[in-house]
């Protein structure tokens, strides 16, 4: 029997799904969004093994259930009550729920990669946008599973200021996008201090989106300012916050031996961690030798990976390539560099799973 014809409606879906930009940037993005949340399950699965870090926020978000209040996670001084509010608002509904936190994690991270293929796509294929975010789902099980859940929620703020940032000049209206970056990002620094790796590539892409033409001088200064102003504020509050931990002894000074250490740490194991040239026990962060063969893939992956990186640096440094590449590529430049120094001169650098703090390198990488 043969098939009937589609109806108007019907033809006109097809016709939308295929053909609209918009929707077919959804649709590859689904691709994105599928895998991550396969590679995702296992954390998922395993969401009542929680460390001390999540009960932390379950254990808050009981108390703010019950009245209690803290502007920060129990009083520190380097992150906010967001998440805790979240995992409130969610057990007011659902009772006490470990996978709920781990959902709105990924969540959260999937907001993070959506970002990140909207700057991509401003300047590459379908295609090529999700081929180069497809890392970020392959190792969202080592952020699953080693950092703190709230800097999911920051990753997310932190890729959103980028994307505002990277597209302001581009829009109707560029010095609201500018001002909307770094309210955003100044935002971001109240919920996780986390956020300050992404700082200087948020400079560096406001800085020099400033100078997109056509510009005139006076058009230059308008947009710094505009950009520059919320960004200052938030940045001088958080540096009022830290004057005061400093004062309680909280914060110390970086030593010779703690460089030395985070050196090794850095070279040996988190950096192969992160680009999955080496496997970890999730119990304890001591490294599992797999197989030659699998072994001979997983460096060769991060050969791969790594070469492909430095085959964009050496691009986006070419004048042939087009100015809004280049920023892009500073912006990761920046990025790279200050998570770089910032792990050598850290004091809660400790094992392998310490790979989550230089984690902007990864999920700026495509840039």
């Amino acid at each position: 029997m043969a098939t009937p014809p589609l109806n108007g409606t019907a033809r006109n879906f097809r016709s939308y799904l295929f053909k609209k930009p918009f929707a077919r940037d959804a649709l590859t993005f689904l691709i994105l969004t599928v895998a991550t949340m396969l590679f995702m399950l296992p954390a998922i699965a395993s969401a009542w093994m929680a460390n001390s870090d999540i009960a932390i926020v379950d254990i808050q978000a009981a108390h703010m259930l019950h009245g209690e209040w803290a502007a920060f996670l129990w009083s520190n001084v380097y992150q906010g009550c967001i998440f805790p509010l979240i995992a409130a608002a969610g057990f007011a509904v659902l009772g006490p729920n470990e996978p709920f936190l781990f959902v709105m994690s990924l969540i959260a991270y999937i907001v993070m990669q959506g970002f990140l293929y909207a700057i991509l796509r401003r300047r590459l294929t379908r295609r090529l946008a999700l081929l180069l975010c497809l890392p970020t789902a392959f190792v969202s099980p080592i952020f699953a599973l080693n950092m703190f859940y709230p800097r999911f929620v920051t990753l997310a703020i932190a890729m959103a200021s980028l994307w505002l940032a990277d597209g302001a000049t581009s829009a109707r209206r560029p010095l609201a996008w500018l001002a909307g970056a770094t309210t955003l990002f100044s935002f971001g620094i109240y919920v996780d201090e986390y956020i300050l790796f992404f700082l200087p590539g948020l400079g560096i892409l406001g800085l020099l989106a400033a100078f997109d033409p056509p510009s005139t001088p006076r058009q230059r200064l308008t947009r710094f300012i505009w950009f520059a102003i919320p960004l200052a504020a938030g940045c001088l509050v958080m540096l009022y916050v830290r004057a005061i931990a400093h004062a309680t002894g909280t914060i110390g000074d970086a030593t010779g031996a703690i460089r030395q250490f985070n050196a090794h740490l850095l070279i040996h194991e988190c950096l192969p961690y992160l680009f999955a040239a080496k496997w970890y026990d999730q119990g304890v962060p001591r490294p599992v030798q797999p197989s030659g063969l699998v072994q001979i893939l997983l460096w060769a992956a991060a050969a791969a990976y790594i070469g492909a990186c430095a085959y964009g640096c050496v691009q986006a440094a070419r004048p042939s390539t087009p100015w809004r590449t280049r920023r892009l590529a500073a912006c990761a430049l920046a990025i790279w560099g200050f998570g770089v120094v910032a792990f050598l001169i850290s004091h809660v650098a400790v094992d392998a799973k310490s790979c989550r703090y230089i984690a902007p390198i990864l999920f700026t990488a495509p840039f």
